[in-house]
């Protein structure tokens, strides 16, 4: 399913905003969130037919949970649906039973606490006017906590600007033609599409020394700028048959404006299964012979 590169960024905003929400959670377990909302995107629109509109996807991104609401719950079963069948299935649990037992610990530790500031007396008469702000997981830069003497609460950047500096970030809008992406010929070229312009035009074309993407397992070859905003890798041999790759950002750029990196920093792809496409039998007086056509060399 080819979507275009203005649909491919309403999606692409929408998983961005749940990742900044996700902001205190591991990085694997972030990437498995998204992508079990991506995939369930990509079928939603799938089954639809026809023509993808803009309207279409914000329908089905308005009928999902709201980026929001994965800052306090981030593994969320209607987000990891798409995995219940899956070999992984198991980690799910193994994951919510560990959370049940830390928050098992904290309020066990809170209680503790509780019990030795009543018997203080005096000491929670002077706490018990703090004013502890809420801060969302996306700010975690300049935190002060309160004290008796100075209950102020600290300063926190506006929504709306967070807002403005989101819509002027740097992103990562398309990775190849889909979001399920598998490598069809043996010397197919990587590429990544970005909102903004990342290089003047007198690097475009410039094989770069410095590699900014790595991929596992590691694939010989070289990186380089087809467009001011269109990065591309070109192998120098043959993708291996039925086997999965991810991407990882590990070198971050900014646009020429300034504007850095915020996008998506993990990206999955692989390649086709090898599979029999066409066999027959010949029988004659001398001979039994077997002719089978396969989807790839071998």
């Amino acid at each position: 399913m080819n979507l275009t590169p203005e649909i491919n960024a309403i999606i692409e905003n929408h998983l961005n905003a749940v990742r900044a929400n996700l902001a205190g959670q591991e990085e694997a377990v972030q990437n498995e969130v998204l992508e079990g909302l991506r995939d369930h995107i990509n079928e939603t629109l799938k089954r639809q037919g026809g023509n993808i509109t803009k309207e279409a996807v914000h329908a089905v991104l308005a009928d999902m949970d709201a980026p929001e609401s994965y800052a306090e719950d981030p593994v969320r079963p209607a987000a990891l649906s798409n995995f219940a069948t899956s070999k992984n299935s198991k980690k799910w649990f193994y994951v919510a039973l560990a959370f049940l037992a830390v928050n098992s610990v904290g309020v066990w530790k809170l209680i503790q606490i509780d019990r030795k500031t009543s018997a203080a007396g005096a000491n929670r008469t002077e706490y018990s006017n703090l004013q502890v702000p809420y801060v969302p997981s996306k700010n975690t830069d300049g935190i002060r906590y309160p004290d008796a003497k100075n209950s102020t609460a600290p300063q926190i950047t506006p929504a709306s600007q967070n807002a403005e500096e989101d819509q002027l970030a740097l992103r990562s809008i398309a990775f190849l033609e889909n979001r399920n992406p598998v490598i069809q010929q043996p010397s197919e070229e990587l590429s990544w599409t970005f909102n903004q312009d990342v290089v003047e035009k007198a690097a475009v074309g410039k094989i770069l020394t410095e590699i900014p993407i790595k991929l596992t397992p590691t694939v010989a070859g070289s990186f380089q700028w087809k467009t001011a905003s269109q990065l591309i890798f070109k192998p120098s041999t043959s993708w291996a048959h039925n086997q999965q790759y991810t991407a990882e950002l590990i070198n971050p750029f900014a646009s020429i404006d300034g504007n850095r990196y915020q996008g998506t920093r993990f990206w999955r792809f692989g390649t086709a299964n090898c599979t029999v496409e066409k066999w027959e039998q010949v029988i004659s007086e001398e001979k039994f012979i077997f002719n089978v056509n396969i989807t790839m060399p071998v």
